[in-house]
């Protein structure tokens, strides 16, 4: 897994995982669009998700996510993210 942060520095997946555990507590999330296209062993899904911090902030957050199909099960291998103002 390769992806990148809101600011543009890459991170992989020891960097990803502890960054989701600690920053901070979410209420809901929700996929407010998202186009996905597959050519063969790869898909792609683009779209926005909108998500509901515990204190009540809304944030607005573009992602592009790239899938491979290893041993028959999807595998996200890159990620982009951007928020959205």
């Amino acid at each position: 897994f390769l992806g990148m942060r809101f600011g543009g520095s890459p991170m992989d997946r020891s960097s990803f995982v502890p960054q989701l555990l600690h920053s901070g507590r979410l209420t809901f999330s929700r996929t407010e669009s998202m186009e996905v296209s597959a050519v063969g062993e790869t898909a792609i899904a683009n779209g926005v998700l909108r998500t509901t911090g515990d204190e009540g902030s809304i944030t607005r957050t573009s992602f592009l996510h790239i899938y491979v199909r290893r041993a028959g099960k999807w595998a996200l291998v890159r990620e982009i993210s951007n928020q959205l103002k």
